[in-house]
């Protein structure tokens, strides 16, 4: 059973289902549309019907979440070309 909401049922209607030259699927929204709850919606659908264990948020992940980037994002103007 689907939540009820008129953004919900848009969503699900806006989508658009477009293949490539090389035959592969993909579908998603129409130009200026949106689909983030139309994704979360199919997210724990996916999630429900699967047998595959759900992620797990574990303390270790947490921790790890926390620690900063080993690295920095250069500024352009730090860049070694510029």
């Amino acid at each position: 059973m689907l939540p009820k909401s008129e953004r919900l049922v848009n969503q699900l209607c806006g989508l658009e289902r477009r293949v490539s030259r090389a035959g592969k699927d993909s579908i998603d929204h129409g130009p200026g549309g949106h689909d983030d709850l139309a994704n979360s919606v199919a997210g724990v659908a996916d999630l429900v019907g699967s047998s595959r264990p759900a992620f797990v948020v574990t303390p270790h992940l947490l921790e790890m979440a926390r620690r900063p980037p080993r690295y920095r994002r250069l500024r352009l103007d730090e860049m070694p070309f510029h």
